[in-house]
């Protein structure tokens, strides 16, 4: 189970907006945060008792972010290849190949934003409690 902790910092619609801090890791990677991991995240959860201001741990399994991470990268980058070879064996020219490694990334990147949409309920858990400050 990966952990971490949150605030909430509104409601609506029955989702709670919690803000989630940069992982402890990143101060201390070379890559000083140019990847985009080191910046506070946001995430909608279903509200429930929360109220803004709450404290929150958010959690989720290891499998979750697995999948997450599959579909993120893995997907768009063999969609990519696929119309590559695609274009290649159809057409026989390098043009059709860079056209068909470019459609299969759009190919790849639309059908993970609908998979994303349709398919995948969220795999996390949050209990909350009152912040002590």
């Amino acid at each position: 189970m990966i952990t971490t902790r949150g605030r909430v910092i509104s409601i609506a619609d029955g989702l709670a907006l919690v803000r989630l801090p940069a992982p402890e890791g990143c101060g201390k990677c070379g890559s000083k945060g140019s990847c985009g991991g080191a910046q506070e995240r946001t995430l909608r959860l279903p509200a429930g008792a929360l109220h803004a201001g709450d404290e929150v741990t958010v959690s989720t399994t290891a499998g979750a972010l697995s999948r997450g991470v599959f579909l993120a990268y893995v997907l768009p980058a063999l969609s990519f290849i696929a119309g590559a070879v695609a274009g290649q064996m159809l057409y026989g020219t390098d043009e059709a190949a860079v056209s068909g490694a470019s459609l299969g990334l759009l190919g790849g990147l639309l059908a993970l934003r609908l998979f994303g949409r349709r398919n995948c309920t969220p795999d996390f858990h949050s209990h909350h409690g009152a912040i002590h400050e």
